[in-house]
C-alpha cells in the first residue's frame, strides 16, 4: 500500500472534511452569498470562518476516538452496529457542531449541536461502510479515503442547499 492511513487518521480527516464542507454550506445558504450578500454585512463573515474552523477542529481531533468507538462496535456483531454507528455519529456530530457553533454568539452551539447530530448520524454510518469495504489489512489508501470523504460530505452539503 503505496500511502495507506489508519483508522484513526481515516476517521480524524473525514471529521475535518465533514466538518469544513457542510458548515460552509450552512452559513452560505443561511448568508444567501453570492445573491443577497450586501457588503455592510461583512463583519458577519468572521464569526462564520471561526465556527467552520472550529466545527473542522473538532470533527478532527475526535475522529481518533470515533474510530475506537466503531471498532468496539463492530467487535461486537452486525446488529450492534447497525444500531450503534448513527448513535456515535449523532454524538460526534453534536460536539463538532456545538464546538463550531460556539463561535456564533454562543447560542449557535445549541443549533450547531442539532444539525451537527443530524449530520453525523447520517453521515458516519455510510463512511463506515465505505471504509469497511476498502480496508486493506488495518489502512486504507488515501486515494480512497479522499474521494470517500468529500463525497460524502459534498452530497450532505448538496442537500442542505437544497433546502
Amino acid at each position: 500500500m503505496a500511502r495507506g492511513v489508519d483508522s484513526a487518521k481515516a476517521h480524524s480527516l473525514f471529521g475535518l472534511v465533514l466538518g469544513l464542507v457542510p458548515t460552509t454550506a450552512i452559513f452560505a445558504n443561511l448568508f444567501n452569498i453570492g445573491a443577497g450578500f450586501r457588503p455592510e454585512d461583512v463583519w458577519v463573515l468572521l464569526p462564520a470562518a471561526l465556527a467552520v474552523a472550529g466545527t473542522s477542529w473538532a470533527g478532527w481531533r475526535t475522529g481518533g476516538f470515533v474510530a475506537k468507538w466503531v471498532e468496539k462496535a463492530g467487535d461486537a456483531g452486525i446488529s450492534t452496529v447497525i444500531l450503534t454507528i448513527p448513535l456515535i455519529g449523532a454524538i460526534w456530530g453534536l460536539v463538532a457542531g456545538a464546538a463550531g457553533g460556539a463561535f456564533m454568539f454562543l447560542f449557535g452551539a445549541l443549533f450547531g449541536a442539532i444539525i451537527g447530530a443530524a449530520i453525523g448520524a447520517v453521515s458516519l454510518p455510510i463512511f463506515t461502510l465505505f471504509h469497511h469495504l476498502l480496508m486493506r489489512g488495518e489502512e486504507i489508501e488515501v486515494k480512497h479515503l479522499l474521494p470517500i470523504s468529500i463525497g460524502i460530505s459534498s452530497v450532505v452539503a448538496a442537500f442542505i442547499l437544497s433546502l
